[in-house]
């Protein structure tokens, strides 16, 4: 079997006999034996992913993502073929035959053409085909592209404050006493009190005490050289990208209608241990408003998937952190959530289509918001 390797460099020098076996098995499972080319068998290599993902290298991670790429790749096409309108699919060709490649988005002038079609001002396009239109701006390496959701509008309260002005007592050169009186809105009284006379106080002068010489520092060693600092950790700005993309297209899924789970499943299936980090905090910064309860958070997303849908999540949340290269696995909200995970790993291994309760969904989500925080102390939460 081949899978189709394009996203990423894959060794298979250095994919075990155990990984390959396991693919190969899976692959009879259903349909045909040399292909993964049902649900059934892509569900059970994301399970086996979630599940093994830290025992496993780099390649052998690769290998297995390679053939649910291969699958992802041909239900795109089948869902695209089947809910994209004819007319969305000739206006993008239009686009991309204006300039380069007439038959791919590789201009500024194109992208920002297909960004226009997305404000569908005039409701000629479905959500298959804003999914459709979005995805290839993504595809094309064009995601700054994409709308930036709109903000709440803030509410300015105007608020007045009444205060009491009162002034000291006078006398003037005539003997004669001048009262000036403060009134209030809530009050007529006439308020004129008196001020207390204190004597005005001079802080002691300092000795003049001349400070000891420091001591000769002790000579330093040639050879010495100063301890080099760790690079702080940074996330590449296509992955950044990436990862806010692929929250919108799961958030405007959820504001649909008739929400797809495909769709979503498609969306939270290319979440990786570069764009995770993106992805989550596109939920926690706008947790105030959008979906259809009004609540932005990963809690809304996790009600519609099972344990396997967010087990990955978490699973290359976790790796995301321990990629920072900066010891946070020692952090509380690392051990919060991998113990979660590892939850969430018991109640698959007995049932593979196990749904999570709804204090295990809170649990969750708090664990993954505050391991969020602990990776926001290095990383640009923006």
């Amino acid at each position: 079997m081949v899978a189709d390797f394009r996203t990423q460099k894959v060794d298979l020098n250095k994919v075990s006999k155990a990984v390959k076996n396991f693919v190969n098995n899976v692959a009879k499972t259903e349909g045909s034996k040399k292909k993964i080319d049902t649900e059934k068998e892509f569900n059970l290599l994301g399970q086996y992913l979630s599940g093994n993902g830290f025992t496993m290298n780099n390649d052998e991670i690769g290998y297995i993502q390679g053939f649910m790429f291969e699958y992802q790749e041909k239900k795109t096409q089948e869902f695209e073929e089947n809910n994209v309108t004819d007319n969305t699919k000739k206006e993008v060709s239009k686009i991309a035959k204006r300039m380069g490649n007439k038959k791919k988005i590789d201009t500024d002038e194109e992208a920002q053409a297909l960004a226009t079609m997305l404000r569908n001002s005039h409701n000629e396009l479905n959500s298959a085909d804003l999914a459709y239109v979005q995805n290839l701006l993504i595809t094309s390496g064009y995601a700054n592209y994409l709308p930036k959701p709109e903000q709440p509008p803030v509410n300015v309260v105007n608020v007045t404050i009444n205060e009491f002005v009162i002034e000291d007592e006078n006398k003037n050169n005539e003997g004669k006493t001048n009262e000036k009186t403060v009134n209030s809105v809530q009050e007529k009284n006439t308020v004129t009190p008196k001020r207390k006379k204190y004597k005005k106080y001079y802080p002691p002068k300092a000795p003049d005490i001349q400070p000891e010489p420091d001591p000769i520092p002790a000579p330093k060693d040639k050879d010495e050289k100063k301890p080099e600092e760790k690079p702080k950790p940074t996330i590449a700005e296509s992955d950044r990208a990436k990862g806010f993309a692929l929250a919108d297209r799961v958030i405007n899924e959820l504001n649909s209608h008739v929400a797809s789970n495909s769709v979503i499943d498609d969306a939270l299936s290319k979440v990786n241990s570069k764009n995770a980090y993106s992805f989550i905090g596109k939920f926690i910064h706008e947790s105030d408003g959008g979906l259809n309860e009004g609540v932005f958070s990963v809690t809304d997303l996790f009600n519609r998937l099972t344990y396997s849908d967010t087990a990955r999540v978490m699973n290359v949340l976790l790796k995301q952190a321990r990629d920072m290269n900066i010891g946070i696995e020692k952090s509380a909200g690392y051990k919060q959530l991998y113990d979660e995970w590892k939850y969430a790993q018991r109640l698959i291994s007995e049932n593979p289509d196990a749904d999570p309760t709804k204090e295990t969904i809170k649990r969750a989500d708090r664990a993954i918001e505050s391991l969020y925080k602990e990776m926001s102390k290095f990383y640009d939460a923006k």
